[in-house]
C-alpha cells in the first residue's frame, strides 16, 4: 500500500469515527416526535402476528407486554416493518420497559441504519466519480444537512426509507454496471427490505429494469441469456417483497393492491402553513415541495445543485438533438458516468412529478421526499466536480470547497443544537415562522417540559396551545421529572403553558387567547436564528 493510500485510509476511517461517535454522544438529546408511538405500535402489531404463525411460546407475554390490535384490524399498513418488527423483537426480548428507554433505543438504532447508509453513500459516490475526496465532500453534505441530521434519530419512517433507498441505490448502478445472477438477487434482497419500509420502494427496481433494458436494446448480436439477470429479479422480488412485510403473508397480492388503495385514499385533514398562508395538504400547489426543499436546504448546496442540474439536462438536450439530426455515435449517454447521471436525474424528477401528476396529498414539510436528497447531492458534485476539473492544477481547490461548503451548515447546526430539524436559509425570510411549519411533531416540547421540572421545585400543571401530544413527550421525561410534571387541558388551572406553533387546523387565534394574556406572561423561549420555535407561558 503506497503512503498516498494509507493517508486516504485513515482520513476516510476518521471521516466515519468522527460522524460516528457524535451520533452517539447526541442521540439521547432529542425529544419525541408524535409519529414515534405509532412506529412503535405497528412493529408490535406484526411481531404479535409473526408469534401467531410461528405458534410463539412467547406470544402470550407478548400479550401482557403490549395491548396490540390483530394486524387484520390494524390501519396504519402504508409503511412496512424492516425497521419496526426487529426494534419491536428487542424491546419485548431485553424487557425494555422504561418508556425513555425503549424510544431512546429507537433513536440509536434509527441513526445507527443512517450511519449504515452514508457508508454505502460513500462507495456510491466514489463510484461515480473515482474520488475518495468527492466521497467524502458528498458524505459529509449529507450528514451536515441539518433537518437531515436531527430527522435521523426521531423520524425512522423517512430517514429509515432514505437510508435504505441510498443502499438499493448502490446495488442498482452496480447490477447496471455488470448484470449476472449474484448482483441481481442482492439487488432484488435490498429491494424487498426498501419495499418494506416504504411503498414507494418499488420505484427503483422499475426504473433499473428501463436501463437495463435500454441497454439490452443498445447491443448487437444480442445473446438471450442475457436477459437472465432481468428475468431472476422480475421472478425474486415479489417473494422477497413478502417476506420482509407480514401483512402480505395472508394474500399476498390482494393485500399489497390494499396497500396502494389505502395510500391512494389516503386523505389527510391537516394544513399547512404556507408561504404565509394555511394550505390543505388535500390540495397543495403544485410547486410545494420545491418551494420547501428551496428554503430548507443551505443556500451553498442548492447552487451547486442548481449549477449541476444545468449541466446535466444541457448535455441530456444536446444528445437528443443530434439523435434526431441522425448523427452517428450519439445516444442518450456515452459512457457509464453519463448513464449514472440521467438515472440519478430521473429518481429525483420522476417521483416528484407523480405527487403533482396524482395531485397527492402532502404535510409536514417534503419529509416524504427525504429520500430523494442523496440524488440531489449525487448531481450537486456534479457541479463541484466541474469547477474542480477548471482549477486541477491548484490542488487546494477540494480542500478549500470541502470546508467553504461545508462549515457554515456545521456552525449552524452546532450553535442550534438539538433543533435541526427547524432549520431555514435565508429564503424563508428572517420571520420564517409566519411562513411556514415549524416543529410540527412537537419534538421541543420535551426540551420544554425539562426546562420547566429543572427550574422549578414541586409539581407544575401544564397545558398545551394548539397541537401535538404534549403526554407522550411527558412520559418521555426522566424519572424524577416526569414526577414534577402534570398534563392538564383546562387552562385555568395551568401553571404553564408550551405553544410549539402547531396550528394544523389554521387556526391562529383560539377561544383560550384572551384567557391566556390576562393570566400568562412570556416565561421562556426555544430560539433558531433569533426565531421562536417553542414558547412557555408563565402563570402570573
Amino acid at each position: 500500500m503506497s503512503y498516498s493510500n494509507l493517508k486516504e485510509k485513515i482520513f476516510i476511517f476518521l471521516l466515519f469515527s468522527i460522524i460516528f461517535l457524535i451520533g452517539l454522544t447526541t442521540y439521547q438529546d432529542f425529544g419525541i416526535g408524535i409519529d414515534e408511538d405509532n412506529s412503535r405500535i405497528n412493529g408490535f402489531v406484526s411481531l404479535k402476528y409473526l408469534f401467531e404463525k410461528i405458534g410463539s411460546v412467547h406470544l402470550e407475554n407478548l400479550k401482557e407486554y403490549i395491548s396490540v390490535p390483530q394486524i387484520s384490524l390494524y390501519q396504519e399498513q402504508g409503511n412496512g416493518v424492516v425497521f419496526d418488527l426487529p426494534l419491536a423483537a428487542i424491546e419485548f426480548l431485553f424487557n425494555i420497559s422504561d418508556f425513555k428507554n425503549q424510544f431512546l433505543l429507537r433513536h440509536f438504532f434509527s441513526f445507527f441504519l443512517f450511519f449504515i447508509s452514508l457508508i454505502y453513500f460513500y462507495k456510491l459516490i466514489d463510484d461515480r466519480y473515482n474520488s475518495k475526496i468527492m466521497a467524502a465532500l458528498g458524505v459529509v453534505i449529507l450528514f451536515t444537512t441539518p433537518r437531515i441530521f436531527a430527522h435521523s434519530f426521531f423520524n425512522p419512517k423517512d430517514i429509515g426509507f432514505m437510508s435504505f433507498y441510498i443502499i438499493n441505490l448502490y446495488y442498482g448502478i452496480r447490477f447496471l454496471d455488470k448484470p449476472n445472477t449474484c448482483r441481481a438477487l442482492i439487488f432484488s434482497l435490498i429491494c424487498g427490505l426498501t419495499v418494506g419500509v416504504r411503498i414507494l420502494g418499488i420505484l427503483l427496481p422499475v426504473m433499473v429494469f428501463l436501463f437495463h433494458y435500454i441497454d439490452l436494446l443498445r447491443e448487437r448480436n444480442l445473446d438471450k441469456k442475457k436477459y437472465a439477470p432481468m428475468i431472476i429479479i422480475f421472478l425474486t422480488l415479489p417473494i422477497f417483497i413478502t417476506i420482509f412485510w407480514p401483512f402480505l403473508w395472508g394474500s399476498p397480492l390482494m393485500n399489497f393492491v390494499e396497500v396502494f388503495k389505502n395510500l391512494s385514499n389516503h386523505q389527510v385533514n391537516i394544513n399547512n402553513l404556507f408561504m404565509g398562508n394555511y394550505v390543505s395538504a388535500l390540495y397543495v400547489p403544485w410547486y410545494y415541495i420545491f418551494v420547501w426543499i428551496g428554503v430548507s436546504i443551505p443556500i451553498l448546496y442548492l447552487l451547486f445543485f442548481i449549477y449541476g442540474f444545468f449541466i446535466t439536462i444541457s448535455r441530456l438536450t444536446k444528445r437528443l438533438f443530434r439523435i434526431e439530426n441522425g448523427e452517428t455515435n450519439n445516444d442518450l449517454w456515452r459512457g457509464k458516468n453519463e448513464k449514472k447521471d440521467l438515472f440519478f436525474l430521473l429518481n429525483i424528477l420522476i417521483p416528484i412529478f407523480l405527487v403533482i401528476i396524482f395531485h397527492s396529498s402532502l404535510y409536514n414539510g417534503w419529509r416524504h421526499f427525504f429520500f430523494i436528497y442523496p440524488l440531489i447531492i449525487l448531481i450537486l458534485l456534479g457541479g463541484i466536480n466541474l469547477i474542480n476539473l477548471l482549477f486541477l492544477k491548484k490542488k487546494i481547490v477540494p480542500l478549500y470547497l470541502f470546508f467553504m461548503i461545508v462549515i457554515p451548515s456545521s456552525l449552524w447546526m452546532i450553535k442550534n443544537h438539538p433543533y435541526q430539524h427547524v432549520y431555514f436559509n435565508m429564503l424563508a425570510g428572517k420571520k420564517y415562522n409566519n411562513y411556514y411549519d415549524l416543529d410540527y411533531w412537537g419534538v421541543s416540547t420535551y426540551n420544554a417540559l425539562n426546562y420547566i421540572a429543572d427550574k422549578n421545585e414541586g409539581v407544575s400543571y401544564v397545558g398545551q396551545i394548539g397541537n401535538g401530544d404534549i403526554r407522550l413527550s411527558q412520559k418521555f421525561l426522566g424519572k424524577q421529572n416526569k414526577k414534577k410534571i402534570i398534563i392538564t387541558d383546562d387552562f385555568t388551572k395551568a401553571d404553564f403553558l408550551i405553544d410549539g406553533h402547531n396550528r394544523w387546523n389554521g387556526i391562529k387565534e383560539t377561544k383560550n387567547n384572551v384567557a391566556i394574556k390576562e393570566r400568562f406572561i412570556n416565561y421562556f423561549n426555544f430560539k433558531t436564528d433569533n426565531v421562536s420555535i417553542n414558547k412557555i407561558y408563565k402563570k402570573k
